[in-house]
């Protein structure tokens, strides 16, 4: 159908039709993105597709928004025809989809059944004729009474309810429900014929419908605009579908006009943005990483690995401000854990404030707190980080086999495997004492130790 608007619109209108290998044998309204990038999606009928408009109301909406659309606007087609495996995994890959409401006509009832795309086409279930669902309609209307074709308009309405909710169901993407009509939702059925019953489109949809699929959805934007219509289109000796011939001309007087697309977008635009901001906000959140570690220089050596901007916490920050790491773990990021196995020999290292080295039984106490205190730490961070499922990276691990550490932590903060060149840069940070052994570490330690006990007890 796609193409038979192109052949006979283009006297006016270049509707770039472009494909996808996805969707083999469909013609899109274009541009089409490459949809191995970040897109939006706009699904619906013709008037998404924007038949006698050369910019519809998603490629308005797509400039706007800086980000390309998918344009699944597919004449004919009812929410059942986008439960379609191909169709809605196009939909559910997208940033976010705009669904519009087609149609009361897509629906089936106990004595009429639609086509499986919804195209108001169907078979009459009494003697299996194919007709439209309006001459369908029209001869109940004509031939039984009104509270019988009053019983078959609200089968027909719950039927659209239920494909809507299937589809907005299916749907995992953010979706955005989008009226788009010269009416409002709110009418009243008039059965004195069948044009005034169907009323202007989405024919036979209401308020009440609405309020059924709205909970399925993550908004709702109603367009209620006929600016533009009828739009002058061009010269021709009978009218074709959707237009009126008025002395020779032909005017759009069905389908949205250029006027009303742009509204469409204007009106789309501001919840669109929103739900980007917030996607934004929750990747950032997503892809925000913290490092824990006991003192700045093992931060820096995981920094470098990590090649891009971490936030770094070091055992005393955490401890002396103690709701600090319980608020950061709320906004759920990559908690890296840089730990020692060798955690005392390192500790036997450290030196007094002025380099030198300090007395036995100040080498005793001040180890002895500062192995309490990296304990502490330890559980702190397990308690505050518990359901955030912390990476812990020992730093002998990452001496003894640097590449495979290195990729456990690109993998773990989806950021790109550092360099040999980074590598060996934040190995080169790490004293090769924290290899060793711990009894070679601690030696001093105890030496200094039991020699202060032995001076005691003289």
């Amino acid at each position: 159908m796609t193409r038979h608007f192109q052949y006979r619109d283009s006297q006016l209108f270049d509707y770039k039709l472009g494909s996808l290998d996805d969707l083999p044998g469909v013609d899109l309204r274009g541009p089409v993105p490459d949809i191995a990038h970040p897109y939006f999606v706009c699904v619906g009928g013709t008037q998404v597709f924007g038949r006698f408009c050369n910019q519809p109301f998603p490629e308005l909406l797509s400039e706007a928004l800086e980000l390309p659309v998918l344009n699944l606007g597919l004449s004919g087609h009812g929410p059942q025809a986008f439960l379609e495996d191909r169709l809605l995994s196009l939909i559910n890959r997208a940033q976010f989809a705009v669904v519009q409401l087609a149609s009361g006509r897509i629906g089936s009832n106990s004595e009429f059944r639609n086509s499986q795309s919804g195209r108001g086409e169907g078979e009459r279930l009494r003697d299996g004729k194919l007709m439209s669902f309006e001459d369908f309609l029209a001869e109940e209307l004509s031939t039984t009474s009104h509270e019988h074709v009053r019983r078959l308009v609200e089968e027909t309405r719950d039927s659209w309810v239920g494909h809507y909710r299937d589809l907005l169901t299916a749907i995992t993407t953010p979706t955005v429900v989008h009226w788009f009509s010269t009416v409002t939702p709110y009418r009243r059925d008039d059965y004195s014929d069948i044009w005034r019953l169907l009323g202007r489109f989405p024919q036979l949809v209401d308020g009440k419908m609405l309020s059924a699929i709205r909970p399925f959805c993550n908004a709702y934007v109603e367009t209620v605009c006929r600016q533009g219509l009828p739009q002058p289109l061009w010269a021709a000796g009978c009218a074709i579908g959707g237009t009126e011939l008025r002395n020779g001309r032909l005017f759009n007087t069905y389908y949205p006009s250029p006027e009303m697309h742009v509204a469409a977008a204007r009106d789309l635009r501001a919840i669109c943005k929103v739900i980007i901001d917030k996607q934004k906000a929750a990747a950032s959140e997503r892809e925000r990483t913290v490092v824990i570690a006991q003192t700045k220089l093992d931060t820096q050596v995981v920094s470098l690995i990590c090649q891009g901007d971490v936030e770094c916490l070091t055992y005393s920050q955490i401890l002396s401000d103690r709701g600090l790491l319980p608020m950061l773990a709320v906004r759920k990021p990559r908690f890296l854990h840089v730990r020692r196995r060798n955690r005392e020999g390192f500790l036997s290292q450290q030196q007094g404030v002025d380099g030198s080295p300090v007395k036995a039984d100040a080498v005793a106490a001040e180890f002895t707190a500062n192995v309490q205190s990296v304990i502490d730490a330890e559980e702190h961070v397990a308690t505050s980080c518990r359901g955030c499922e912390p990476l812990e990276v020992f730093l002998e691990d990452l001496v003894a086999k640097p590449e495979s550490i290195a990729a456990s932590i690109a993998d773990f903060t989806q950021r790109p495997v550092a360099s040999d060149a980074s590598i060996q840069q934040a190995l080169s940070f790490i004293p090769q004492s924290t290899a060793q052994d711990n009894l070679d570490l601690l030696r001093p330690v105890f030496m200094r130790i039991s020699q202060q006990f032995m001076g005691n007890h003289q």
